[in-house]
């Protein structure tokens, strides 16, 4: 069950990476165009640029931070939760070697059993050691899954936002940047694809004409 979900979760996170790679891909095109275009010189432009990276860069941070902060008091847990089982198992292991010692003035096989039992007790303390180093790396690599799936779904809200943002200023019919969108895997949800196309221009034949031929499409495809 555990296995299946961490497959699952991978599965996700290498779906959300060729999603954001694709539209990093179209956020430079609709950048190119603005900038071609002179509109990246509007102050409110800027400023909306500006403020969807600030906002990124505030939001990694702070997800940053959560994950530190549960991964010392995982840590922290896992070591006392060690440190606990060493001292019960060390206090076994002490009954026992009492017992033994006992007897050992008595009869020589409980000298060599002693040391026998030594042996057993340093080759259980190490791997009660490699057992939780184990968990602790386990706990710890699922722990980065989780907060690794929660930034690259954050990432994508924020980058269609502000894609729909840009589409805003951007001389494009918004069926063309369904297509560009579709073609690019950017989303396989049509609620996503509404929603940050819902500012979108619904450009006339005679607008578009006016505008001149679009090379968007194209020149994301070469870039797939």
């Amino acid at each position: 069950m555990l296995a299946s979900l961490q497959v699952q979760k991978s599965r996700e996170v290498a779906t959300l990476r060729g999603q954001l790679n694709a539209l990093t891909k179209v956020e430079l095109n609709l950048i190119d165009d603005l900038s071609s275009r002179g509109v990246l010189k509007d102050t409110k432009v800027k400023d909306m640029i500006d403020s969807h990276l600030k906002d990124m860069e505030c939001k990694i941070g702070e997800l940053n931070e959560q994950k530190e902060r549960q991964k010392t008091i995982l840590i922290g847990r896992l070591d006392q939760k060690l440190k606990s089982l060493e001292e019960e198992l060390v206090a076994r292991h002490q009954q026992k070697a009492e017992e033994i010692t006992d007897r050992a003035d008595k009869s020589p096989a409980y000298m060599y059993k002693k040391m026998l039992l030594l042996q057993k007790q340093k080759n259980e303390r190490k791997q009660l050691r490699d057992t939780l180093r184990i968990e602790t790396e386990q706990t710890v690599e699922e722990l980065e899954r989780k907060f690794e799936l929660i930034r690259l779904r954050e990432i994508k809200i924020k980058e269609l936002k502000f894609i729909s943002q840009l589409i805003q200023h951007a001389d494009f019919d918004r069926e063309e940047l369904a297509d560009v969108f579709k073609a690019m895997f950017v989303t396989r949800s049509k609620e996503e694809l509404d929603e940050v196309l819902q500012h979108a221009k619904v450009l006339t034949p005679e607008q578009k004409e006016a505008r001149g031929p679009t090379t968007l499409l194209s020149r994301a495809k070469e870039e797939l």
